[in-house]
């Protein structure tokens, strides 16, 4: 296959995405390639951004994988096998040694995102008092280990003029009065994603030698992925496995400009059920 650049849509993001990954797919450093897939808008992009790009002769470096943490979609399964079908190819299904049940039992249960759960964890586990109202100068001297969860429950990320950072309370609305009112009567953690997704894919990663891994991420999605990111390409500094985001730069008009130029598909997740977001529903 020889890949025509002129024939791709007037969009300096959507050329440069394609020639990048040309290059990187095709480079000769890399010999096995991970390419993680969800069933989202996102990862539908990538399938196809990745198998307009691949030469054939590279063509057996990718492996396409799937995480299923045990509480999929039936919707995003269907979307999988239709993804399959058109590019036939074959999609790796990955599944945990702990199922969500007993990281939920062990661990606790997620509670609306990662970053909350894992400030709530983290407080919880130093028996932290959620009636309390002291500021963020008495907490720390209360509770000297928690300091960066205690700059999260008093919005201390939050530089003064700009709008609620992310890696605050009160970028969830009410959330700290709730909590202060209902203080959590049960475990809540983020360990069901490392489990059930993170450690199943530095397994596959080890076991087949991956030297380059390639995710949906990109920066106008938000969420803690994206900020922990300032560029789309991330080398490994111990030369094992780089890390790739295709789509990083991507914005919402550019992917719809995507969708329509190469009439993707998504899943019925989002076209017959009107979701905004496929992840796993247990955040």
């Amino acid at each position: 296959m020889v890949v025509d650049f002129d024939k791709l849509p007037l969009n300096n993001t959507i050329f440069k995405s394609w020639l990048t990954t040309y290059h990187k797919i095709n480079s000769d450093l890399y010999k096995n390639i991970a390419v993680y897939i969800s069933g989202g808008s996102d990862s539908d992009i990538i399938i196809d951004l990745i198998m307009n790009t691949t030469e054939q002769h590279n063509l057996h470096k990718l492996k396409f994988v799937f995480c299923d943490v045990g509480i999929e979609y039936q919707a995003t399964k269907r979307h999988l096998g239709y993804l399959e079908s058109k590019y036939n190819i074959k999609i790796i299904t990955l599944k945990p040694d702990k199922s969500i049940g007993v990281t939920k039992k062990e661990f606790g249960v997620p509670f609306l995102s990662k970053n909350v759960s894992q400030n709530i964890e983290r407080l919880a586990n130093k028996n932290f008092d959620f009636t309390t109202t002291k500021n963020y100068e008495e907490l720390i001297t209360t509770y000297p280990k928690i300091i960066s969860a205690a700059q999260w429950w008093s919005n201390k990320k939050t530089n003064a003029g700009y709008s609620t950072s992310m890696f605050d309370i009160n970028y969830n609305l009410g959330l700290k009065e709730f909590l202060q009112a209902h203080p959590p009567e049960f475990k809540i953690s983020s360990k069901c994603c490392h489990y059930l997704k993170k450690v199943i894919g530095k397994k596959f990663e080890k076991e087949n030698n991956i030297d380059l891994k390639i995710t949906g991420v990109r920066k106008a999605e938000g969420g803690l992925r994206s900020k922990m990111y300032t560029s789309c390409f991330s080398p490994d500094k111990n030369g094992v496995m780089d890390n790739y985001r295709p789509i990083f730069f991507y914005t919402k008009q550019d992917k719809e400009e995507y969708n329509k130029y190469y009439n993707i598909k998504n899943s019925d997740c989002y076209t017959v059920y009107g979701m905004k977001r496929t992840g796993c529903c247990g955040c």
